[in-house]
């Protein structure tokens, strides 16, 4: 069975320790964008797809229990700007994930009642972009840890749970085969238990790996980042929903399936 998943260390607690992860299960790598059209292609069974693109029409059940996602800072997820916010005039965001880009549109608007031009780029574009007035920069993954100079930061989980009060669901695990569900959501949620008791360890090599401290890496994948998917997770989806089908980001309203536990 092929698993799609991202090469963030967010996601890191997924691979566990490899043991359990035999000749049955082969873990792709990708941005999460490019997951959702394996899934939606069928070259994977299962992926850490964008919430958004769930949403969407992507895949057919979500696995149980299982999430990215936070109730507060997320670290990783962050609108880089020239102060003040309010003279934004356009954002270049990273177009490997559509759920941050939905989610940036819904809290400038809402919150501070501005709507900027978002304009989807490369990775790598965004890298070498450099101070650029009235322009935001929409960083995901490990390139939203390093600060730009003379720019601010909104952590869009931070601001999301002021605006609702609720967690927020980046990612899910989705699959598009119901026989093979179970099996995967067996070995995610083994592999996910291991790294939580071995989380120091993790940290050590995982800071080392990415020029960054201990401290912070442990403090991310153990506090920052929310591994579960539960009721309140579950109202959260349906709320962000409910603001894109609002903001005319989304067409029609999806019914939230699961696959069998």
């Amino acid at each position: 069975m092929k698993i799609g998943i991202v090469p963030y260390l967010n996601a890191v607690p997924f691979m566990g320790d490899g043991k359990a992860n035999n000749n049955s299960f082969d873990f792709v790598f990708n941005v999460p964008s490019k997951l959702s059209r394996l899934l939606k292609a069928g070259a994977i069974d299962a992926g850490l797809i964008p919430v958004f693109d769930y949403l969407n029409g992507t895949g057919k059940v979500i696995l149980p229990r299982l999430s990215l996602s936070c109730k507060g800072p997320v670290e990783s997820v962050k609108l880089f700007y020239r102060p003040p916010l309010k003279y934004v005039k356009r954002i270049y965001a990273d177009k490997a994930s559509s759920t941050s880009a939905a989610l940036v549109r819904i809290l400038l608007k809402d919150i501070y009642g501005i709507e900027p031009k978002i304009f989807k780029v490369s990775t790598q574009y965004l890298a070498t972009l450099g101070t650029v007035p009235y322009t935001g920069i929409l960083h995901i993954g490990n390139l939203a840890f390093r600060r730009i100079k003379g720019y601010s930061d909104l952590d869009l989980g931070e601001a999301w749970y002021e605006f609702t009060h609720m967690p927020f669901v980046f990612a899910l695990w989705v699959s598009s085969h119901f026989p093979t569900s179970r099996t995967i959501t067996k070995l995610l949620s083994h592999n996910l238990e291991w790294s939580m008791k071995n989380i120091d360890d993790i940290s050590n090599r995982k800071a080392k790996e990415l020029n960054l401290r201990k401290e912070f890496v442990k403090n991310y994948l153990s506090k920052s980042i929310n591994y579960s998917l539960g009721k309140r997770h579950i109202k959260a989806i349906e709320k962000f929903q409910d603001l894109c089908l609002k903001h005319k980001l989304l067409k029609i309203k999806r019914h939230i399936e699961f696959a069998d536990e």
